[in-house]
Protein backbone atom coordinates (compact mmCIF):
# COMPACT_ATOMS: atom_id res chain seq x y z
CA UNK A 1 0.00 0.00 0.00
CA UNK A 2 1.02 3.84 -0.87
CA UNK A 3 0.49 6.18 1.28
CA UNK A 4 0.99 9.82 -0.42
CA UNK A 5 2.18 12.93 1.31
CA UNK A 6 2.48 16.71 0.81
CA UNK A 7 4.26 19.51 2.83
CA UNK A 8 3.71 23.21 1.78
CA UNK A 9 5.35 26.25 3.67
CA UNK A 10 6.83 29.39 2.47
CA UNK A 11 10.39 28.78 4.60
CA UNK A 12 12.75 26.75 2.54
CA UNK A 13 14.49 25.83 5.79
CA UNK A 14 11.14 24.91 7.89
CA UNK A 15 9.86 22.87 4.86
CA UNK A 16 13.76 21.09 4.51
CA UNK A 17 13.19 19.93 8.45
CA UNK A 18 9.65 19.26 8.76
CA UNK A 19 10.03 17.28 5.76
CA UNK A 20 13.10 15.41 7.36
CA UNK A 21 11.25 14.94 10.75
CA UNK A 22 8.42 13.15 8.63
CA UNK A 23 10.54 10.40 6.64
CA UNK A 24 12.02 9.67 9.83
CA UNK A 25 8.51 9.26 11.55
CA UNK A 26 7.41 6.93 8.66
CA UNK A 27 10.10 5.34 7.19
CA UNK A 28 10.32 2.30 9.92
CA UNK A 29 6.22 1.66 8.48
CA UNK A 30 6.67 -1.68 6.88
CA UNK A 31 2.62 -1.92 6.36
CA UNK A 32 2.88 1.00 3.34
CA UNK A 33 5.48 2.42 1.70
CA UNK A 34 5.45 6.46 2.10
CA UNK A 35 5.69 8.93 -0.70
CA UNK A 36 6.40 12.70 0.74
CA UNK A 37 6.56 15.62 -1.81
CA UNK A 38 7.74 19.25 -0.43
CA UNK A 39 6.11 22.20 -2.16
CA UNK A 40 6.79 25.70 -2.46
CA UNK A 41 3.11 27.81 -1.83
CA UNK A 42 3.23 28.77 -5.17
CA UNK A 43 4.24 25.63 -6.72
CA UNK A 44 1.30 23.84 -4.70
CA UNK A 45 -0.87 26.60 -6.10
CA UNK A 46 -0.35 25.82 -9.59
CA UNK A 47 -1.20 21.94 -8.69
CA UNK A 48 -4.37 22.97 -7.63
CA UNK A 49 -5.33 25.07 -10.77
CA UNK A 50 -4.08 22.52 -12.88
CA UNK A 51 -5.90 19.68 -11.39
CA UNK A 52 -2.80 17.78 -10.39
CA UNK A 53 -3.69 16.27 -6.87
CA UNK A 54 -3.41 12.96 -5.67
CA UNK A 55 -2.75 12.74 -1.53
CA UNK A 56 -3.55 10.70 1.26
CA UNK A 57 -1.82 13.67 3.87
CA UNK A 58 -1.58 16.98 3.85
CA UNK A 59 0.74 18.64 6.18
CA UNK A 60 0.43 23.04 5.79
CA UNK A 61 1.57 25.75 6.73
CA UNK A 62 -1.26 27.86 8.14
CA UNK A 63 0.45 31.48 7.07
CA UNK A 64 2.48 31.43 3.97
CA UNK A 65 2.67 35.06 3.16
CA UNK A 66 0.06 35.92 0.86
CA UNK A 67 -1.39 32.45 1.01
CA UNK A 68 -3.24 31.01 3.16
CA UNK A 69 -2.88 27.25 4.80
CA UNK A 70 -6.62 27.31 5.75
CA UNK A 71 -7.58 28.73 2.10
CA UNK A 72 -5.41 25.78 0.47
CA UNK A 73 -6.56 23.14 2.56
CA UNK A 74 -10.39 23.91 1.14
CA UNK A 75 -9.06 24.19 -1.96
CA UNK A 76 -7.26 20.51 -1.76
CA UNK A 77 -10.37 18.98 -0.33
CA UNK A 78 -12.17 20.13 -3.38
CA UNK A 79 -9.81 18.22 -5.34
CA UNK A 80 -9.06 15.84 -2.88
CA UNK A 81 -11.93 15.02 -0.38
CA UNK A 82 -10.19 11.60 0.82
CA UNK A 83 -7.03 14.12 1.56
CA UNK A 84 -6.25 14.57 6.08
CA UNK A 85 -4.62 18.10 6.92
CA UNK A 86 -2.81 18.68 9.54
CA UNK A 87 -1.81 22.72 9.67
CA UNK A 88 1.53 23.74 10.91
CA UNK A 89 1.32 26.86 13.08
CA UNK A 90 3.95 29.21 15.33
CA UNK A 91 0.65 30.21 16.99
CA UNK A 92 -0.85 28.89 20.66
CA UNK A 93 -4.05 30.00 19.87
CA UNK A 94 -5.10 26.88 17.77
CA UNK A 95 -5.96 24.08 19.64
CA UNK A 96 -6.52 20.24 17.97
CA UNK A 97 -5.40 17.14 17.44
CA UNK A 98 -4.87 18.84 13.69
CA UNK A 99 -3.04 21.40 14.67
CA UNK A 100 0.76 21.24 15.64
CA UNK A 101 2.71 24.50 16.88
CA UNK A 102 6.24 24.84 15.11
CA UNK A 103 7.93 24.31 18.39
CA UNK A 104 6.72 21.21 19.60
CA UNK A 105 6.62 19.48 15.87
CA UNK A 106 9.18 16.70 17.45
CA UNK A 107 6.60 16.00 20.49
CA UNK A 108 3.55 16.29 18.79
CA UNK A 109 3.21 16.32 15.15
CA UNK A 110 4.16 12.58 15.47
CA UNK A 111 0.90 11.50 17.18
CA UNK A 112 -0.99 13.74 14.83
CA UNK A 113 0.89 12.01 12.05
CA UNK A 114 -0.64 8.62 13.26
CA UNK A 115 -3.98 9.48 13.94
CA UNK A 116 -3.85 10.36 10.15
CA UNK A 117 -1.94 7.57 8.93
CA UNK A 118 -4.32 4.93 10.77
CA UNK A 119 -7.64 7.20 9.65
CA UNK A 120 -6.24 6.66 5.40
CA UNK A 121 -5.21 2.88 5.97
CA UNK A 122 -8.70 2.34 7.67
CA UNK A 123 -10.39 4.10 4.47
CA UNK A 124 -7.73 2.77 1.73
CA UNK A 125 -8.73 -0.80 3.01
CA UNK A 126 -12.70 -0.37 2.65
CA UNK A 127 -12.76 2.35 0.03
CA UNK A 128 -10.75 2.54 -3.80
CA UNK A 129 -10.14 5.92 -4.91
CA UNK A 130 -10.53 6.35 -8.54
CA UNK A 131 -10.74 8.99 -10.88
CA UNK A 132 -13.26 8.57 -13.76
CA UNK A 133 -13.90 10.70 -16.78
CA UNK A 134 -12.35 13.35 -15.08
CA UNK A 135 -14.38 13.01 -11.55
CA UNK A 136 -13.39 11.94 -8.45
CA UNK A 137 -14.99 9.06 -7.03
CA UNK A 138 -14.79 7.16 -3.89
CA UNK A 139 -16.39 3.74 -4.04
CA UNK A 140 -16.65 1.21 -1.31
CA UNK A 141 -14.51 -2.38 -2.03
CA UNK A 142 -17.77 -4.29 -1.12
CA UNK A 143 -19.63 -2.61 -3.27
CA UNK A 144 -17.63 -3.76 -6.45
CA UNK A 145 -18.04 -6.90 -7.89
CA UNK A 146 -15.66 -7.53 -10.96
CA UNK A 147 -12.82 -4.99 -12.94
CA UNK A 148 -12.28 -5.95 -16.39
CA UNK A 149 -9.47 -4.73 -18.31
CA UNK A 150 -9.93 -3.47 -22.16
CA UNK A 151 -7.26 -2.62 -23.96
CA UNK A 152 -5.53 0.91 -21.74
CA UNK A 153 -8.89 1.14 -19.69
CA UNK A 154 -10.36 -1.00 -17.01
CA UNK A 155 -13.88 -0.99 -16.45
CA UNK A 156 -14.76 -1.11 -12.71
CA UNK A 157 -18.00 -2.61 -12.17
CA UNK A 158 -20.61 -2.67 -9.09
CA UNK A 159 -23.67 -4.01 -7.67
CA UNK A 160 -25.32 -0.90 -8.41
CA UNK A 161 -25.35 -1.80 -11.96
CA UNK A 162 -22.88 0.96 -12.22
CA UNK A 163 -19.70 1.22 -14.24
CA UNK A 164 -16.25 3.69 -13.84
CA UNK A 165 -13.90 3.47 -16.79
CA UNK A 166 -10.41 3.87 -15.43
CA UNK A 167 -7.07 5.01 -17.33
CA UNK A 168 -5.30 2.58 -14.81
CA UNK A 169 -3.77 -1.12 -15.20
CA UNK A 170 -5.49 -3.45 -13.94
CA UNK A 171 -2.54 -4.39 -11.92
CA UNK A 172 -2.24 -1.08 -10.26
CA UNK A 173 -6.14 -0.88 -8.72
CA UNK A 174 -5.87 -4.68 -7.63
CA UNK A 175 -2.61 -3.52 -5.25
CA UNK A 176 -5.30 -1.06 -3.69
CA UNK A 177 -8.12 -3.58 -3.19
CA UNK A 178 -8.49 -6.14 -0.07
CA UNK A 179 -7.81 -9.62 -0.23
CA UNK A 180 -11.43 -11.11 -1.00
CA UNK A 181 -10.46 -9.50 -4.53
CA UNK A 182 -8.55 -12.25 -7.01
CA UNK A 183 -7.35 -11.87 -10.39
CA UNK A 184 -9.01 -14.77 -12.16
CA UNK A 185 -7.59 -13.79 -16.08
CA UNK A 186 -5.32 -11.44 -17.60
CA UNK A 187 -8.13 -9.23 -17.96
CA UNK A 188 -10.59 -9.92 -15.06
CA UNK A 189 -10.42 -9.79 -11.36
CA UNK A 190 -13.25 -10.83 -9.40
CA UNK A 191 -14.75 -9.46 -5.58
CA UNK A 192 -15.00 -12.99 -4.01
CA UNK A 193 -17.82 -12.03 -2.07
CA UNK A 194 -19.86 -12.55 -5.31
CA UNK A 195 -18.77 -15.73 -6.68
CA UNK A 196 -21.71 -18.04 -6.98
CA UNK A 197 -20.01 -21.22 -8.65
CA UNK A 198 -16.00 -21.69 -9.60
CA UNK A 199 -15.21 -24.12 -12.33
CA UNK A 200 -11.78 -24.78 -14.05
CA UNK A 201 -12.64 -22.57 -17.52
CA UNK A 202 -15.57 -19.85 -15.79
CA UNK A 203 -16.62 -18.27 -13.27
CA UNK A 204 -20.35 -17.11 -12.65
CA UNK A 205 -21.16 -14.29 -10.71
CA UNK A 206 -24.41 -14.19 -7.89
CA UNK A 207 -26.02 -11.65 -10.38
CA UNK A 208 -25.64 -14.46 -13.38
CA UNK A 209 -22.71 -13.12 -15.04
CA UNK A 210 -20.00 -15.43 -16.07
CA UNK A 211 -16.28 -14.55 -16.16
CA UNK A 212 -13.95 -16.72 -18.21
CA UNK A 213 -10.52 -18.22 -15.99
CA UNK A 214 -7.28 -18.15 -17.84
CA UNK A 215 -5.33 -20.93 -17.55
CA UNK A 216 -2.60 -19.81 -15.48
CA UNK A 217 -4.86 -18.33 -12.99
CA UNK A 218 -6.68 -21.64 -12.35
CA UNK A 219 -5.02 -23.24 -9.60
CA UNK A 220 -4.57 -19.24 -7.93
CA UNK A 221 -8.18 -18.72 -8.47
CA UNK A 222 -9.57 -22.26 -6.79
CA UNK A 223 -6.96 -22.03 -4.15
CA UNK A 224 -8.00 -18.30 -3.47
CA UNK A 225 -12.12 -19.18 -3.53
CA UNK A 226 -11.42 -22.21 -0.82
CA UNK A 227 -10.02 -20.30 1.23
CA UNK A 228 -12.44 -17.55 1.06
CA UNK A 229 -15.23 -19.09 1.70
CA UNK A 230 -13.73 -21.63 4.34
CA UNK A 231 -12.57 -17.99 6.43
CA UNK A 232 -16.37 -17.09 5.99
CA UNK A 233 -18.20 -20.29 6.26
CA UNK A 234 -18.96 -19.39 9.97
CA UNK A 235 -19.69 -15.88 9.90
Amino acid sequence: MDLKLLLCDDSDLQLKETTNFVHSCLDTCTAFTSVINPYKPEELKKLLENDMLDYDIAILDIEMGELNGIDLASAINQRCPQCAVIFLTSHTDYISDSYVTKDSIQRYLPKALDKAVRLTVERKTRFLDITSNRKRYTLPCDSITYIERIGREIIIYTNEQKSYKVYESIQAVSKRLPACFSQCHSSFVVNLEYVKNAASQEIELTDGVKLPVGRRYAKPIKAAYLKYISEHAML
